[in-house]
């Protein structure tokens, strides 16, 4: 081992090494078979990318194997490669009735990512009921995407196709707007 270089570094070089034509690396081989140890998921390494621009944490994010402290803001917002309008790995995680992106970890700015259609991870959990009370405020619940559907059309639709829910959504719009 050459002596300026550290076991980290001698880890990345093994696990960007190339080993497909498509620019597949050894880490996207472990990733997606669920393989990639923990301890080896450094920004760097989840940041890498293959020829079709398919990254590591995008993988991750997928098959809900991204760990909690690489949900930043960083990481976030990078693109996801299993999607059709150009979403966010926070998309990808907000994107299915089961959220996958814990709440410590929302800010206003993590919901607040555009995907080419303009709608956001805020969107996302509207949509399924599962946006925290905490950012059911105006200015989250104001942004609309190119099609002119806001947070807020879709927390109201959440709600008319669930009953149940209608009284204490409507409780606490009241209350929001006399705010």
């Amino acid at each position: 081992m050459e002596s300026n270089k550290t076991k980290s570094d001698y880890n990345f070089e093994r696990l960007s090494k190339v080993i497909s034509p498509d620019g597949t690396t050894m880490a996207h081989r472990l990733a997606q078979d669920g393989n990639l140890p923990r301890k080896w998921m450094t920004k760097e390494v989840i940041s890498l990318a293959d020829s079709n621009g398919k990254n590591i944490a995008s993988m991750l994010a997928y098959s809900d194997a991204l760990p909690h402290e690489h949900m930043t803001l960083d990481i976030l917002r990078m693109p996801s490669y299993f999607s059709y309008f150009k979403n966010t790995i926070a998309h990808s995680l907000t994107n299915y009735k089961c959220n996958r992106l814990p709440e410590k970890r929302m800010t206003a700015e993590i919901l607040s990512l555009a995907n080419e259609n303009l709608s956001t991870p805020a969107h996302n959990l509207a949509a399924h009921g599962n946006l925290p009370r905490r950012f059911q405020v105006p200015e989250i619940l104001g942004i609309k995407d190119k099609f002119g559907i806001s947070v807020g059309d879709e927390l109201n639709n959440y709600k008319n196709a669930n009953p149940e829910l209608c009284k204490k959504v409507d409780k606490f719009l009241i209350r929001l707007l006399r705010i």
